[in-house]
């Protein structure tokens, strides 16, 4: 899951399931056992990497908004309680969303790309190796597709 040069570990999801679980009990559901999985193979493969879990951006989509919070909510207390993991508020607002309610405007990918450079460099451990910085960011919703590589563009000058 994690590349063996990475110092970082990022991942994002829940965006999928706030906006197409048929249950608010289904996305939290689908959420814990991401989680506990990325967890458990995470720990065993590199626990010595950092795992930042980015906060679930808001939703024009009113179902969605209560469950966009259970998702945050949870990834909190989850991150309270591993000092592996670490919760990433990417403090992302409405205007931030295209129409769709969904993507990332381009100045929504510039704020989470921000984030995360932010809780990188807010990290103990420095996440160099060799002079180069190793960031991995874990694709794991569809979703994400473009903010990640806006991210990755955005820290380019890290890589």
């Amino acid at each position: 899951m994690v590349a063996d040069t990475a110092q970082v570990a990022v991942l994002h999801l829940g965006t999928n399931d706030a906006l197409n679980a048929k249950s608010d009990r289904e996305c939290l559901d689908n959420a814990r056992l991401a989680l506990k999985e990325i967890e458990c193979t995470h720990l065993q493969t590199k626990p010595d990497v950092p795992l930042l879990v980015c906060a679930v951006p808001p939703t024009k989509k009113q179902y969605a908004v209560h469950r966009v919070q259970q998702l945050n909510n949870l990834f909190q207390e989850k991150c309270a309680q591993n000092n592996s993991l670490h919760f990433i508020d990417t403090k992302l607002q409405m205007a931030d969303l295209w129409r769709d309610g969904i993507h990332l405007t381009e100045q929504g990918k510039d704020k989470l790309a921000t984030a995360i450079i932010a809780a990188v460099q807010d990290l103990k451990k420095p996440p160099f190796h060799n002079g180069h910085q190793k960031i991995f960011l874990q694709r794991s919703i569809s979703v994400v597709t473009t903010a990640r590589h806006t991210a990755q563009h955005s820290l380019n000058p890290w890589l």
